[in-house]
């Protein structure tokens, strides 16, 4: 008798530890840490870069040495210079990741491009300085990049596409010309790519990226008298348009 009563109360505890068991857990409240992560970003490449300044000819009158005479030019500018080169270039970002899909960041960088120079005081002159040199020049600013595929069985898992608003220093090779310009130029970063999962969180990826940047120009006079100083006349202006592109491609390492 008493072994039947063990035995019944060994089932009767075993059938409330399963009704404990079947209750249901209380669901956790949702954190800002369950949709945003830290997100990192290395990358390193080879860029191609351009640039390109000039300023609008207050008068667009030009003395023609070898005519001996005065000629109107409607398309008349001065400092007129350039450079075209290439080389490798690093940036760094830092930021968050949401819900997996959008990465906000502020990113910084610099690009190292050897090339060719080549300087004119009117764009009419014959006389042309042209030099080779190294020019290196560091770029930051913010933005955003987006991952519009999470799902790890679709084949455009890791595509992204991204932005940035950003600043330049300026190409100071044309110092030596007595050109003065402002400290920074303001342009936009757009790139393209692919990233794929090397181990848990760690990204290896390939970045095609372009910039495009403009300089609030503000060269010296062009014949040295106050009267013709950019701002003091309204028909005296910079030129407008692109003063840098560039666009190169680079290796990518992410953490996400």
């Amino acid at each position: 008798m008493i072994r039947v009563f063990f035995l019944i109360f060994c089932l009767v505890c075993t059938a409330m530890g399963f009704e404990n068991d079947s209750k249901p857990v209380p669901k956790r409240r949702r954190q800002a840490s369950d949709f945003v992560y830290p997100y990192f970003e290395v990358s390193a490449g080879v860029q191609r870069a351009k640039s390109d300044y000039k300023t609008e000819s207050y008068s667009h009158w030009y003395h023609d040495v070898d005519r001996e005479e005065m000629i109107y030019d409607e398309d008349l500018y001065y400092d007129v210079y350039s450079f075209e080169g290439h080389g490798p270039f690093f940036n760094s970002r830092v930021g968050a990741l949401v819900f997996r899909r959008l990465a906000v960041f502020f990113d910084i960088g610099f690009i190292r491009s050897a090339g060719n120079s080549s300087y004119k005081y009117y764009s009419r002159d014959k006389e042309e300085f042209k030099e080779n040199g190294n020019v290196v020049r560091f770029f930051w600013g913010g933005g955003v990049k987006v991952f519009p595929f999470v799902n790890v069985s679709s084949i455009f898992d890791g595509l992204f596409v991204g932005t940035a608003l950003s600043f330049m220093d300026v190409d100071n090779s044309w110092k030596e010309y007595e050109m003065t310009y402002t400290d920074y130029e303001f342009g936009l970063r757009i790139e393209t790519g692919n990233l794929w999962k090397i181990y848990k969180h760690f990204f290896l990826g390939i970045t095609l990226n372009a910039a495009l940047y403009w300089n609030a120009a503000e060269t010296e006079n062009e014949y040295k008298i106050a009267q013709f100083r950019v701002g003091e006349s309204p028909n005296r202006a910079p030129a407008g348009g692109i003063n840098s592109l560039q666009f190169g491609a680079a290796l990518s390492v992410v953490h996400r």
